[in-house]
């Protein structure tokens, strides 16, 4: 559901934009002739876009996830066309079956896909799909023709893109039933991309060491699992039509393709896995799952299984078994003294028992093997705050605001505990704009910044030219909002 209506409505957006109707800070398109997307319009309009997923509360807010799924895809990018394409990969929190790509190199995979792939090798060729759609250009050349769309379609469109968070099917009809003299056109166009990002992403497969077998594999497992379900399809089938021919094209392709230094995945795809199970679990199916596992560990075939045994480690935090939580850690870094993620875990478990001086300790000798870690870093400041080493946390979270400004909102609100926590509530009010902004409340984020002002030295004429500067921009931002919801 979510691409139908991402493509359709991100170029109805961008035409908005380039005739005054919803300037999101981005600049004039001009004519049809020249209306391909630069790189910073891509840009552009992709940060704005994410803000309207963030604000439908759908994004899944987990630094380590977030981390896990920009490696794969970023070791994908550098065997891609073009490498130094900025990329931004996230999840969402929704059963359907899909994928999909933003403008700017967002690319957004639902979790009931990622939990649906049987390998990393299958993730990867869903993620080199849509990085083959956003370096090949795809959404900056359909645009091309969005722009002979009229004012009043695309006036009728931008509400619709508001909404489609919180109601794709709503926001999907409006779409298409704006657009409807265009649409086996626009549907023929994006045949034409998806058998072109096809050759292009098993290329970068190939290329980044993972068989590209798996990319028709996954398709037609999936083609196959649902052949007599039509009315339960999952959405990727339909986003991206899959035809006899069209497998037999990749398999071929992918069979003369094979990698030279086979790529076996990362170690971490099944503990992600595992990890996104838990907290797609319902309350109540927590305590019957942690029993389930618990009987399972108990039996001797099981008990070196570190996928159950990390199963039950994150179910025990969550309940609050943190005795039961530490012994399953333990056993976890006796078998992978180094794994980040079982060292983030017992951190975790520490901090929780109020074991803080072995939890930053822990912390810092993991940033020594893995400086810049971003789960750690988040982890360490957290551990850091909660021990009052305020000052420390808050130069530890302002370099990894700095470092990924766009992604994660969580970096940021935990930047404004710490300021809070050190008395320094200017700067907290600042941190928390930043926060709000990024999850799309515009006018939150202008009451905190306002709040800043207030507290601000009054000698202080830089920051507050800087913080006047950022108000009138944020302003300019919603009431632009405001009135597109209006139309």
């Amino acid at each position: 559901m979510y691409r139908r209506v991402l493509y359709c409505a991100l170029g109805l957006l961008l035409l908005m934009a380039g005739r005054g109707g919803m300037a999101l800070d981005l600049p004039d398109m001009g004519k049809s002739s020249d209306a391909v997307l630069s790189p910073l319009e891509e840009e552009k309009l992709g940060a704005a876009f994410m803000r309207k997923l963030r604000e439908s509360e759908k994004l899944f807010d987990d630094p380590a996830l977030e981390a896990y799924f920009n490696t794969l895809g970023y070791r994908l990018v550098a065997h891609s066309d073009d490498p130094a394409q900025k990329f931004t990969f996230f999840m969402l929190k929704d059963a359907d079956i899909n994928a999909f790509a933003v403008p700017g190199g967002y690319i957004g995979v639902h979790s009931g896909l990622f939990l649906h792939t049987r390998g990393e090798s299958e993730l990867a060729s869903v993620l080199a799909h849509e990085i083959a759609h956003v370096t090949q250009r795809h959404l900056a050349r359909r645009f091309q023709k969005a722009q002979q769309t009229s004012l009043q379609t695309a006036a009728a469109v931008i509400a619709a893109i508001l909404l489609a968070s919180k109601n794709p099917e709503v926001a999907e009809a409006a779409i298409f039933g704006s657009t409807a003299g265009g649409i086996q056109q626009q549907l023929n166009f994006s045949r034409e991309h998806e058998q072109e990002a096809d050759r292009v992403g098993i290329d970068i497969l190939s290329r980044s060491g993972y068989d590209p077998i798996h990319m028709a594999g996954f398709f037609h497992r999936l083609q196959n699992a649902y052949r007599f379900q039509q009315s339960a399809v999952p959405e990727i089938l339909r986003t991206h039509p899959v035809t006899p021919n069209r497998i037999a094209d990749a398999e071929n392709r992918a069979k003369s393709l094979k990698p030279k230094s086979p790529y076996p995945g990362a170690p971490e795809f099944s503990l992600i896995q595992t990890k996104l199970k838990t907290q797609t679990l319902d309350a109540n199916q927590l305590q019957p799952r942690r029993n389930e596992i618990f009987a399972l560990i108990n039996e001797s075939k099981a008990t070196t299984d570190r996928n159950l045994v990390y199963e039950y480690a994150l179910l025990s935090l969550q309940g609050n078994y943190l005795d039961a939580a530490h012994a399953a850690a333990e056993q976890l870094l006796r078998a992978e003294p180094e794994h980040t993620f079982f060292i983030s875990l017992m951190a975790s478990i520490e901090a929780a028992r109020g074991e803080l001086p072995l939890a930053i300790t822990r912390l810092q000798q993991a940033l020594v093997l893995y400086p810049n870690h971003a789960y750690l870093s988040f982890l360490y400041a957290h551990a850091l705050r909660l021990n009052n080493e305020t000052q420390h946390a808050i130069r530890v979270l302002k370099q990894l605001t700095q470092q990924h400004p766009q992604t994660e909102p969580a970096y940021f609100k935990a930047l404004a505990q710490a300021y809070d926590q050190s008395g320094d509530a200017a700067q907290s009010y600042i941190a928390m704009a930043e926060f709000y902004y990024l999850l799309g409340q515009t006018r939150t984020a202008i009451t905190q910044l306002e709040a800043a002002m207030r507290k601000l030295p009054q000698g202080d004429q830089y920051q507050r030219q800087r913080l006047d500067s950022r108000i009138d921009v944020l302003k300019r931002e919603a009431l632009l909002e405001e009135a597109a919801v209006r139309r």
